[in-house]
């Protein structure tokens, strides 16, 4: 191998900081031309690039006696010597040398070398000057030109940051990084610019390379995980976002400003709890912060605990008797559970004070609602609904005062509301529809609440578990229905089969039998009455065998049936007359029929 192939293969060593094998190579084609000064020069930067400063300087002294001129190697070695506690160099003196040198002699060595006393003397701009010129033109031999040429880049770009110059500080940060800089700095700073700039999804590339080159843990993680945080929440990427936030906590134990942004991710993602637990883990590190109480306090009326919530907003107070939220949220709970009409004065007095937010009105309807008061519920409803047009609540809110007992009750205007409630997604789908069902079904429009009594199933049997029917009704005040949406509740099976019987069609009765068989088998309080619409629907279908057979439930023959209502025992010989003595017997005056 030759000398000028030993060169290129320890500067490409030496490029990748492979600095041992950088130095075998200079020490080969040090033996091959022992007089040659730009083997030493090299072997004198593989030595110092390994704190080897004693032999970094031999080689150094090497390359200037077969070359005394070399203005770079000068420099190097005078830098060397001060550095390591030797004789202090006066860079003013060798300033003036090199730029008398450079009249006859522009090379890249010395713009480099030049460059460098520059950067010694903190003349930034004029060691940046000489560094692009050098790195013209000899940028692909010297690699560490390139390295600082990214830190006198960094230096302005700091410069210009500080003196709040921010498109200037952009431009050099992005040069520095441009030309390989590998400084944590350039991308945490460049970051921040970008982030103040709205450039969320550039500052993210940026911190989180920083966080990558940051090996040693020197960042301000809890700085660094609240802007990440920032970012990703602009992003609408939660989950990074309560990742990074959660960083941020981690280090920054009394921010809390970071506590509440993730608390709010959390709410957006229904885990209540997790809020909770958030404010909890802020308040063991600053158990004096009235509004981490006050706030945990509204996550825990969320949850419907309403004595934590209680015992929260009254410490809130303890802490601070002024707190203007937690005074008047446990005023309106005393006005509440007197039923005072204080309570509309207060819905009033916080509407004035924020005209622009919807939960105002939505509140002072809830009152109204409480008095009773429909025309005026409905117009702080429909005040809410402008304010806020994508939120399902204020829509199912609306629907339940057409659909109570009022002047206002009309299924027919609520049916708007609630299919508004399921296009925005509202959190209880299977409710909605249900509702729906029945709204349809007091219309009449029997297709209609069939589908959505369906589709109300389909929602809820997905979770195999009860979901409770609730309105809201009033401050803290849920009214729970009666049904429940599983797969296991005889009483569905029944109403879809009473579809079935409705139509006209009495082809569409055949349809009824299944939802009428598994009504009976998970035990209807309705048995009687399922079957005899069955033995009906067998007999109609001309099934006789299997009337028999399903009919069957202990009784000797199939025509005969005992009602038994009141008092009075009859006995029946047809599926007909059976039909007739339940329909009596069950709105006469003598009570309920059973078959036995």
């Amino acid at each position: 191998m030759s000398f000028e192939q030993k060169i290129k293969q320890g500067q490409a060593a030496f490029a990748g900081g492979q600095f041992k094998e950088a130095e075998d190579f200079f020490r080969q084609a040090a033996k091959l031309k022992a007089e040659s000064p730009v083997a030493y020069y090299w072997l004198g930067e593989a030595l110092k690039r390994q704190s080897k400063n004693d032999d970094a300087l031999k080689a150094y002294e090497l390359s200037l006696k077969y070359n005394p001129l070399n203005v770079l190697t000068t420099i190097k070695k005078a830098y060397l010597i001060q550095n390591t506690g030797g004789e202090k160099v006066d860079w003013n003196y060798l300033l003036t040398y090199v730029t008398k040198v450079m009249e006859t002699e522009k090379t890249g060595e010395n713009y480099y070398a030049r460059g460098l006393i520059h950067g010694y003397l903190d003349n930034t701009k004029a060691a940046k000057e000489d560094f692009e010129e050098a790195f013209k033109l000899v940028g692909d031999v010297y690699s560490d030109l390139q390295v600082n040429l990214g830190y006198i880049y960094l230096r302005l770009a700091r410069s210009y940051h500080t003196l709040s110059k921010f498109d200037e500080a952009l431009d050099y940060y992005t040069k520095a990084i441009t030309v390989g800089t590998k400084d944590i700095g350039a991308f945490y700073n460049r970051a921040v610019l970008y982030y103040t700039s709205k450039k969320t999804k550039e500052a993210i590339n940026d911190f989180e390379k920083a966080m990558e080159l940051d090996v040693k843990r020197a960042l301000n993680y809890g700085d660094l995980g609240h802007y990440l945080g920032n970012c990703y929440l602009l992003e609408k990427q939660y989950d990074n976002a309560i990742k990074y936030f959660k960083i941020s906590m981690e280090h920054k134990k009394t921010d809390f400003s970071v506590c509440q942004a993730l608390a709010v991710l959390y709410r957006e993602k229904s885990q209540l709890k997790d809020a909770i637990e958030t404010y909890s883990t802020y308040i063991a590190h600053n158990p004096k912060n009235a509004d981490a109480f006050f706030e945990r306090s509204i996550f825990y009326a969320e949850l419907k605990d309403e004595q934590n919530a209680l015992k929260d907003c009254q410490k809130a107070l303890e802490l601070n008797p002024d707190h203007p939220e937690a005074c008047r949220v446990l005023k309106g709970y005393e006005a509440f559970v007197t039923q005072s009409p204080e309570l509309l004065t207060m819905g009033t007095e916080f509407i004035q004070l924020n005209p622009t937010r919807a939960d105002g009105y939505v509140a002072r309807a809830l009152i109204y609602d409480m008095f009773k008061f429909s025309d005026a519920t409905l117009q702080d409803l429909n005040k809410a609904i402008e304010l806020d047009k994508e939120n399902p609540q204020h829509y199912l809110q609306r629907a339940f005062v057409f659909l109570k007992k009022s002047e206002l009750r009309s299924p027919q205007n609520a049916i708007p509301d609630l299919k508004k409630a399921i296009e925005l997604k509202t959190e209880n789908i299977p409710l909605v529809h249900a509702v729906l069902g029945e709204c349809y079904f007091e219309l009449k429009q029997y297709d209609n609440a069939f589908k959505n009594f369906e589709l109300a199933e389909q929602h809820a049997s997905k979770s195999k578990s009860p979901i409770e029917k609730q309105f809201f009704t009033g401050i803290g005040q849920w009214l729970e229905k009666t049904k429940y949406f599983v797969e296991e509740n005889p009483e569905w099976f029944l109403v879809r089969a009473l579809f079935f019987l409705e139509a006209k069609d009495q082809k569409e009765h055949q349809k009824a039998i299944p939802y009428l068989e598994k009504a009976i088998e998970l035990k209807t309080t309705a048995t009687h009455f399922c079957y005899a619409r069955l033995d009906e629907l067998y007999l109609q279908g001309k099934e006789a065998a299997e009337a028999i057979k399903k009919a069957n439930r202990g009784i000797t023959t199939m025509n005969m049936f005992r009602t038994q209502g009141g008092n009075t025992v009859r006995i029946v010989h047809s599926i007909e007359e059976a039909l007739d003595a339940l329909d009596a017997d069950r709105n006469g005056p003598t009570g309920p029929c059973n078959i036995l």
